[in-house]
């Protein structure tokens, strides 16, 4: 493990970004050949140089340089660039997972922040009790929904071989090698890497629904399905250490999916591809569990002389002996004096029968009932392999036999539409699907899993009812009381009156008697996406926050148990940024220890990637709401707080409205400065990106290809458009600055929905760059547009960053989160270097028509690119 002083923790970080350049440099030496190499070296030097000294005369030169390049040397140039940010953002991520390990070696080390470890040493500082703790982790629930939004701009094997080569430094790190296997090391590196230079990092066809669930079955099975157990049981055994007595942990994680279940506006999801995947995530489950199976048979190989098993582990081997008299002859002879050995290998025989489509289990509970048997046997024999039989019945506690529990989401027009037209026995084509889908969800439950969907979505819920409108479809398939019904709020006036449409609800009775079949326990799902584009970001953190408040106060008056679904997305400007910091700053009291959320897109691959990550990332989550819950400030924000952001917030959002809907030149000016239209041609997703084909209206654009295009022309606009505005005009009213420029710091201080939403803020808005975002500015062709328009979002950044300093107290723009702004500096010469390829390809794509395959390619590998340069795409 390398050795550096706190002081310079990011010299290791230089140090493997220098060797990762050294290699790709010479990759790209022997495969593209000198005149590409120094192409890139020529670009590279520019841009550094503008970074420096900014330099107009020789932007343009490179510019023109640019422009006259050959697109033969033009398209390897900028996959060199591109290539080299997903090295940069594997060095990045093995750094983070350096720094966990250099603090735990420390000698009377503090707990890394938001670890389990220092969760549970504050709990005890706190004086929670066992019983407390006990009561608290039988009530926590918090479900962590991959979703299927097209935001993840790379392959998956192209991820395939970046996890490899991350795997590979992380070993490095974690030994000494000799000098022949450091050599090894450099050459398996280099073999990885030129792979990933020969692999062509574009899809040749739009995936589909089944290729992305399959994408998220690669994290299941590869990642999640071993570590959220572990997660799990590294918490039971910190507070067993600490509190002396033992505390169990239930499977309070678990993962849901939307892939191969969203249908909103996706003619390509069909109850079809709803059965395969639910069926295919079995499967996997099945092979999981049976590769378990087979490495604990190998391991335990103790006698029944020298570890007495127990009289029910012998009972039971006698059922299957019984039950399975086939398996049994095949038994014969093998495993003498061996009964793990033998209990294990009918446990086998079972899981194979259901892989076949056999009689095996009739449930996971009763395959968990084996295993237990075991363990319990081996702990009555004192054998320490009780705890790695222990771990399976961890495994089938969270996964049991689906794996990962798949949500159904459409939209209420669409069922709106559906019911209409099955009063009138005329059902179109879309309408028989939606009946169709919820027709096959009871045979999923019946046939795959209970637990393989649970859940509807219904998008654009308005009113009432929109809600008993989809009860009385699944009413009418089979599925009263057997399956949860989750309307989805996501504009600002939605936000503004959910409270009062769940009112109605919670008053209805056919819809009270169906949440006392489900336990009284209400989802509900509150959206960040369209909600940002419909009012921008600062507004719709503050109509988020106050409808949690609203709903949470309905739900206890109608004695009902909420658990809210918060649909955040990867960027800022979808309701991103980090998780736990999130968390901590929902509303005193909406929490009460249940929560689901949305990971999306890059999000997945960036948190879940490789085990450490993953590891870090389910700790972060898992502490925070232990915090949240068990160890926050109850109490509410003061009234003048909530009085300031009132005003705040409605300035922000005329502010934004006026640029987004009222200005009749700004779709213009959207579509011509940012890449919108080239976007739709990345296959990254299998749902279209608009919710009407036809319409260039910003409403029916949807949220993700919104702000995917604003983060390649280096706008980052949705994450921050408005709030500069608002405070400059707030803290400038006569006689008032001074007083409220002192309150906003103190509810920066103090407040930590507040600071969240400004350190996002800020993150966001760092991201960005004005001096490029004019350089995209220029494609657009009515200069009076392009001026007027790009002077409003230009005034706005700067007002931002300057409220931003008045309200942090800072010298300068994160300056209280180094390692991003080091980031950031670290990216933007390599960004620009793209920017620069992208301006000039799409202008000369423009005016050819959009005709020239060749110039679509390297379009959309300039897009890739900047994706893994800004680490965001939607």
């Amino acid at each position: 493990m390398s050795n550096y002083t706190a002081s310079d923790k990011f010299a290791p970080l230089r140090r493997d970004i220098d060797f990762l350049s050294r290699l790709l440099g010479q990759i790209i030496l022997r495969h593209a050949g000198d005149s590409v190499f120094e192409a890139v070296e020529h670009v590279r030097k520019i841009t550094l140089q503008l970074r420096v000294k900014y330099d107009p005369a020789k932007e343009q030169e490179l510019l023109a340089w640019i422009k006259d390049l050959d697109l033969s040397t033009a398209i390897p140039v900028i996959r060199a660039f591109a290539l080299y940010f997903q090295l940069v953002n594997l060095a990045e991520e093995v750094h983070r997972i350096r720094r966990k390990r250099y603090y735990a070696t420390l000698p009377d080390h503090e707990p890394q922040r938001g670890s389990i470890e220092e969760i549970v040493l504050k709990l005890s500082a706190r004086g929670v009790t066992p019983p407390e703790m006990q009561r608290f982790l039988n009530h926590l629930s918090i479900g962590i929904v991959l979703t299927a939004h097209p935001t993840e701009a790379q392959r998956q094997t192209v991820l395939t071989k970046l996890l490899r080569i991350a795997l590979l430094l992380i070993d490095h790190e974690q030994q000494e090698l000799t000098p022949d296997e450091e050599k090894m090391f450099d050459e398996n590196i280099t073999t990885e890497i030129e792979a990933l230079w020969q692999t062509d990092e574009l899809r040749h066809n739009k995936p589909t629904p089944q290729d992305e669930a399959e994408n998220g079955l690669f994290y299941l099975e590869q990642v999640l399905f071993d570590r959220v157990p572990h997660t799990l049981q590294l918490l039971e055994r910190r507070l067993n250490e600490t509190y002396g007595r033992p505390i169990r942990v239930p499977p309070v994680l678990r993962i849901g999916s939307w892939m191969g279940g969203d249908r909103d506006a996706n003619p390509f999801v069909t109850h079809d591809i709803t059965r395969r995947v639910t069926e295919r995530a079995k499967q996997v489950v099945l092979r999981k569990y049976i590769q378990s199976v087979e490495n604990l048979t190998s391991r335990c190989s103790l006698s029944d002389t020298l570890a007495p098993p127990s009289a029910k582990l012998l009972l039971s081997i006698k059922r299957d002996v019984r039950n399975y008299p086939k398996r049994a002859r095949e038994l014969e002879g093998r495993f003498q004096h061996e009964p793990y050995r033998h209990k294990m290998s009918f446990i086998r025989h079972k899981l194979v029968l259901m892989m076949q489509g056999k009689k095996g289990y009739v449930s996971a509970a009763a395959f968990q009932n084996d295993v237990r048997l075991v363990a319990d046997s081996l702990r009555q024999a004192k054998s320490s392999l009780a705890d790695e039989v222990d771990f399976l019945c961890r495994q089938i506690d969270v996964f049991g036999f689906y794996l990962v529990s798949l949500d159904v989401r459409d939209n209420s027009q669409a069922i709106n539409k559906a019911l209409e037209e099955k009063h009138k026995g005329a059902l179109s084509p879309e309408s028989r699907e939606v009946l169709k889908t919820l027709r096959s969800i009871r045979s999923i439950q019946d046939n795959v899993d209970p637990r393989s969907i649970t859940t509807y979505i219904l998008s654009m819920t308005h009113s009432k009812d929109d809600v008993l409108n989809l009860f009385h479809l699944i009413k009418a398939s089979g599925l009263y009381g057997r399956i949860d019904i989750v309307p989805l709020f996501e504009t600002i006036h939605d936000l503004k009156h959910c409270h009062e449409v769940m009112t109605e609800l919670y008053k209805t009775p056919l819809y009270r008697k169906h949440l006392k079949l489900r336990g009284d326990i209400q989802e509900i799902m509150v959206g960040y996406s369209d909600s940002n584009k419909d009012g921008g970001y600062f507004t719709s953190g503050w109509e988020l926050y106050k409808a949690q408040i609203n709903l949470t106060r309905v739900a206890e008056a109608a004695k009902i148990q909420q658990r809210l679904f918060h649909g955040r997305g990867g960027a800022i400007g979808r309701g991103g940024g980090p998780l736990n910091q999130a968390i901590l700053a929902q509303p005193p009291g909406t929490l009460d220890g249940q929560i689901k959320m949305t990971e999306q897109g890059e999000m997945i691959h960036n948190k879940y990637g490789n085990p450490y990550l993953a590891d870090r990332n389910l700790e972060l989550i898992l502490s925070a709401m232990i915090e949240a819950d068990l160890l926050r400030d109850p109490h509410p924000p003061r009234e003048e707080w909530v009085e300031t952001l009132e005003d705040i917030s409605q300035r922000s959002m005329d502010a934004y409205r006026a640029l987004v809907y009222e200005d009749p030149d700004f779709v213009t000016f959207f579509t011509e400065t940012t890449p919108i239209q080239e976007i739709s041609e990345l296959n990254i997703g299998s749902r279209p990106s608009r919710r009407k084909a036809a319409s260039q209206r910003i409403e029916d654009l949807r949220a993700i290809p919104w702000v995917f295009s604003w983060t390649q022309s280096r706008y980052t606009l949705p994450g921050w458009f408005g709030l500069g505005t608002a405070i400059r005009n707030y803290i400038s009213e006569p006689g008032k600055m001074t007083e409220r420029k002192e309150c906003l710091r103190e509810m920066y201080r103090k407040w930590l929905f507040f600071k969240a939403q400004i350190d996002f803020m800020q993150m966001s808005a760092q991201k960005a760059d004005m001096h490029i975002a004019r350089r995209y500015a220029e494609l657009v062709e009515d200069k009076a547009v392009r001026d007027r328009i790009f002077s409003v979002i230009e005034q706005e950044y700067r007002w931002l960053n300057e409220a931003i300093l008045i309200v942090t107290g800072q010298d300068e723009t994160l300056s209280n989160n180094p390692t991003l702004q080091m980031s950031i500096k670290l990216r933007n010469p390599y960004v620009d270097a793209l920017s620069y390829f992208q301006i000039s390809l799409l202008r000369t794509w423009r005016q050819t028509d959009r005709t020239r395959e060749d110039l679509k390619r390297a379009v959309l590998l300039s897009i890739n690119g900047i994706a893994n340069g800004m680490r965001n795409t939607g």
